[in-house]
């Protein structure tokens, strides 16, 4: 099979994956919150935040009239969506079901310019029937498909044969636009890859072209909502008070026996007291192991690079703030 026929056979595959599963796991407004899927009503609201006006406030995240988790264009997003096909929680998943097909197709032309056509084929067959990212998009509708779909695009167009620093810079500011917690994670290591590749100025140049794309979008948003609009800068301060993914299970065993099974990670003081330094010790150990195992193939050491840091908060960071 020649390689249009394989991408269309794949997008239309993954799609309909997807979009039979988008049925399966949604709640009419105004029932329980724990059978709405992942954080929809954290959604609505801050979609229905910018119908109203508010541009980026809403009242059920973190308290009442708290800053939105969610960058300025995902809100801008889903408040137009809203305004087209109103509040339908499966229909509000098609979003998320179009990006991640879209991303179907970024990463077999990423890992293409990486290595083979064949081992393309394979990367994006399994990108497409993953258990995980079926979920998020199928099932769950989250918006970190419209970030992933962004991140991946900033990540192409930085190692394809002929690069396109431009572009790349701009798609990763979009994708900071939807969160931007991303930076902590990819600024700092493609800053290190311009320095590995010994042009540190163009790695200036690019953070530059992300302000610029950050600011554009989001001084419309300051000036209507104040600092909230910065909330997400600081929402990482917070990961040991939240908790972490490997401390789950302790928690779930300490709380059974002090606290009764509570929801949250800041409700147990022995859950919060660990959280904070494994967060360091990862990271530490993550920047360890990126500076003194290098790889010839510096697009290749990008790759893994980002691999380890999304591993180490997946793995140590916060799991959510539940």
């Amino acid at each position: 099979m020649n390689e249009k026929k394989f991408i269309l056979c794949l997008v239309i595959l993954a799609i309909v994956a997807r979009l039979a599963l988008a049925p399966l796991y949604v709640s009419l407004p105004g029932e329980a919150y724990s059978i709405i899927p992942h954080d929809f009503p954290k959604y609505m609201a801050t979609a229905q935040s910018v119908l109203n006006g508010t541009l980026y406030i809403t009242d059920t995240h973190i308290g009442h009239n708290s800053a939105s988790p969610y960058g300025p264009l995902l809100a801008l997003s889903w408040g137009v969506w809203m305004k087209v096909f109103g509040q339908d929680y499966t229909l509000f998943k098609i979003p998320s079901i179009i990006y991640d097909t879209l991303s179907v197709v970024v990463v077999f032309y990423l890992v293409k310019s990486l290595s083979n056509i064949q081992t393309a084929k394979y990367a994006s067959l399994l990108y497409a029937f993953s258990f995980m990212t079926l979920i998020i998009s199928g099932a769950e509708g989250a918006g970190d498909s419209l970030l992933i779909f962004f991140l991946l695009l900033a990540t192409y167009f930085l190692l394809k044969a002929n690069p396109n620093i431009k572009l790349s810079s701009f798609f990763l500011g979009i994708a900071l636009l939807v969160k931007f917690a991303v930076g902590v994670v990819f600024i700092p290591l493609i800053l290190y890859y311009f320095w590995r590749q010994k042009n540190i100025r163009q790695g200036f140049v690019y953070l530059a072209i992300i302000l610029l794309t950050v600011s554009l979008v989001t001084f419309p948003f300051f000036l209507s909502a104040g600092t909230n609009v910065f909330s997400q800068v600081i929402f990482p301060a917070s990961v040991g008070v939240s908790g972490t993914t490997l401390l789950s299970a302790i928690k779930m065993v300490v709380n059974y026996f002090t606290l009764g099974m509570s929801n949250t990670y800041s409700d147990n003081p022995f859950i919060q007291q660990f959280a904070s330094p494994i967060i360091a010790l990862s990271l530490i150990g993550s920047i360890i192991y990126i500076v003194k195992f290098k790889l010839e193939d510096k697009k290749i050491e990008f790759i893994r690079n980002v691999f380890v840091m999304i591993l180490m908060v997946n793995i140590f960071g916060n799991v959510g703030y539940h």
